[in-house]
């Protein structure tokens, strides 16, 4: 068995702090790891990504900006990179996607429209492209 499973699966509950980490088995089938404890009222995003073999997390406080990475590592396992701080109250909705082999993240702002196409560099490092200039008020859901 491959413990850099993708896609894994992260179940958090804000108000608690408690995550479980679950990894695909196929079909209706996850098999779920023991209960890891984060901080309480604190994570906002949780975006799960892989990148060359491996399954990375990203955690994102939007108050404050604290930004991690993670790499999976089997289980409830995460080996953590050091903290980026990002734009306080900017990011609304992140998403990730995968591109010619590469891995990225779109960050954006609804109220602004401003958003950031970021290709992950490995560690705590990413490339972040120019502005993308979008309407304001619009986008929902990415």
């Amino acid at each position: 068995k491959m413990h850099f499973s993708f896609p894994f699966i992260a179940l958090h509950n804000r108000a608690s702090g408690y995550c479980y980490i679950g990894e695909y088995q196929g079909g209706n089938n996850i098999e779920w790891n023991s209960g890891i404890s984060w901080a309480q009222d604190y994570i906002d995003f949780l975006v799960p990504f892989h990148q060359h073999n491996s399954s990375y997390i990203l955690q994102h406080n939007r108050r404050s900006g604290d930004t991690r990475i993670g790499q999976h590592q089997g289980g409830n396992s995460i080996h953590w990179y050091e903290s980026l701080l990002w734009d306080r109250d900017f990011t609304d909705l992140l998403a990730a996607f995968e591109y010619a082999g590469e891995s990225y993240i779109l960050q954006h702002n609804r109220a602004s429209g401003d958003s950031y196409v970021l290709r992950y560099q490995g560690g705590n490092s990413f490339l972040q492209y120019d502005l993308l200039a979008w309407r304001q008020d619009y986008t929902d859901f990415l």
